[in-house]
């Protein structure tokens, strides 16, 4: 077994075909973030986390190579830690930030100022989309330069987009 799809489903009628997923899409509503035991050969990671979670959890986290978030504004601490713990092996980023109402600026800025620093120059491919997505232009422009595919939102400016493109010299078709 290669590929896993599931949501709100216990863990424990998994835990035996664990060890062979390699790609797992996943919704955690309601049980718990998986661990790099549970799945010690995943390669990509494809999650909905709505639920609030303890930013030790982030700490076993699996060391996947490709990370597809979407994830609740108040965890961005949480989603912090994550990224910390996968930094060595983490090649392409897609995060969406969920908010029922507007993101706090600062929790916005927080974000914007670890992405800006975390692995400059060092990932494949990066989307980013807050409700605040102005503020992520940062941390699009640390990455440009080994980007080989790339997201722009509909909240940079044309000339933003421009200058962030014109960065990106290994983009591919």
């Amino acid at each position: 077994m290669n590929t896993l799809i599931f949501t709100n489903a216990p863990w424990i009628h998994f835990l035996k075909i664990s060890e062979h997923v390699q790609h797992l899409h996943h919704s955690c509503v309601k049980y718990n973030i998986i661990t790099e035991s549970q799945f010690p050969n995943l390669k990509s990671y494809r999650f909905r986390n709505f639920r609030h979670c303890n930013v030790n959890e982030a700490n076993e986290f699996p060391m996947v190579e490709k990370l597809d978030i979407e994830i609740a504004h108040f965890n961005i601490p949480y989603l912090n830690g994550l990224l910390k713990r996968i930094e060595h092996t983490l090649r392409g980023l897609s995060i969406f930030v969920l908010s029922h109402d507007e993101i706090n600026e600062n929790m916005a800025l927080e974000l914007n100022q670890f992405l800006s620093k975390y692995k400059p120059n060092q990932l494949d491919s990066l989307q980013i989309q807050t409700v605040t997505d102005d503020l992520i232009l940062d941390a699009m422009m640390g990455q440009a330069e080994s980007l080989t595919t790339l997201t722009i939102t509909t909240h940079q400016t044309t000339q933003e987009a421009f200058l962030l493109i014109e960065k990106c010299v290994n983009l591919v078709d």
